[in-house]
């Protein structure tokens, strides 16, 4: 965990990997993100990586930005239980 400021439009990859290393296991063991905090819908792993963390991106893929906190799950992740953890 840990807060970041970075500019509108940044694409997920570039912030996970300068900000948090990358995705534990690899890409391909990215199971979902909640994009914008508790508020707003998860997205599957696999339409993440290419994904714009701006407003307008995030609600054609019917999520949103919500607050920004960025929650990502793996695949090791009882998502049920992590959103019922919320």
């Amino acid at each position: 965990p840990c807060v970041v400021e970075e500019a509108m439009s940044i694409t997920f990859e570039e912030l996970i990997e300068k900000h948090c290393g990358g995705i534990r296991g690899g890409w391909d063991n990215l199971l979902a993100v909640i994009p914008g905090g508790s508020s707003v819908p998860c997205i599957r792993g696999e339409h993440m990586r290419e994904a714009i963390m701006d407003f307008d991106y995030l609600r054609e893929q019917r999520s949103g930005l919500g607050t920004a906190a960025v929650i990502v799950m793996d695949k090791s992740t009882d998502i049920i239980k992590a959103i019922w953890r919320l």
